[in-house]
């Protein structure tokens, strides 16, 4: 349950991550998506292939092809079922295959999270994973930066001085998208610190960091494929901010469309998993 090295084609970050794994110890590296560019001119962006190693990817991929079966997953009400289906993972039960165990519990993923962020330790949040689907006929997504959701530990602390000065204080919580699988034609694009514009497909083991109120980011259409991502978030205090309370309610009836969906998903795929056991 590791992150991966990816050798000769990236970078090292400033503060080597050592992961120990049997008797031998890996450099965790990461592939910037603009070479030898720091993080800060990304606008705190990054993405990266190839990311967990063989075994953990399997693991991922494989409990998320399970929750789609499962009724380990709340619809996300926000969602329209067409352009994006999914909801939050829960978890009842402990699992080893969970994915709070394979990404929440992953240290060596943590370490090079803190590593890249290079603004101290960063941890899992408190706020569930989401499994999201970009359908055949989705649109995808608009284009905003993320909200913070979390406070920073030197908020408090910095107050007065940011108030008295107009310092901009930085913003630690960080969220991810990993694509688990991806046989589309969706572009993720974003704008870095100087305003050039950069696209990426993502590539199913691939993973992009993106720092709150930073880089612009948008989502195209799949253009007949699907997308499958993980989202989560990371952070350096678990203090909310105000747009936090606003995800905290989810209630929805049984005439939201993306339950409606998720609903269907689940009883095709179960419906498909029968038919491969006869």
């Amino acid at each position: 349950m590791y992150v991966r090295t990816i050798p000769n084609r990236c970078i090292e970050v400033d503060v080597c991550t050592r992961v120990y794994t049997a008797s031998r110890c890996i450099n965790v590296h990461t592939h910037v998506l603009t070479q030898n560019t720091p993080l800060q001119a990304n606008d705190h962006i990054i993405y990266a292939e190839d990311f967990f190693d063989p075994e953990t990817f399997a693991a991922i991929k494989e409990e998320t092809d399970r929750l789609w079966r499962s009724e380990d997953v709340e619809a996300n009400c926000n969602l329209d079922g067409k352009n994006r289906l999914g909801g939050y993972v829960l978890d009842h039960f402990p699992r080893n295959s969970s994915l709070y165990r394979l990404i929440y519990g992953n240290d060596p993923f943590r370490q090079w999270v803190s590593a890249v962020n290079a603004e101290g330790p960063m941890w899992p949040s408190d706020f569930p994973i989401e499994v999201r689907e970009y359908g055949r006929q989705s649109r995808g997504m608009g284009c905003h930066p993320d909200l913070q959701m979390y406070k920073d530990t030197r908020e408090t602390v910095a107050q007065a001085r940011v108030q008295q000065n107009c310092l901009q204080v930085p913003r630690k919580d960080l969220e991810f998208a990993f694509t688990v699988d991806n046989d589309s034609r969706c572009n993720v694009s974003f704008w870095d610190a100087a305003g050039k514009l950069h696209l990426v497909q993502t590539k199913p083991n691939s993973i992009m960091m993106v720092g709150v109120n930073a880089a612009t980011h948008c989502v195209s259409s799949t253009d007949g494929g699907t997308r499958t991502i993980l989202k989560f978030i990371y952070v350096g205090d678990y203090r909310k901010s105000n747009e936090f309370w606003s995800y905290t309610t989810n209630e929805c009836d049984e005439d939201n469309p993306n339950r409606q969906m998720l609903n269907d998903r689940r009883t095709l795929r179960l419906r498909e998993a029968r038919s491969l056991e006869l």
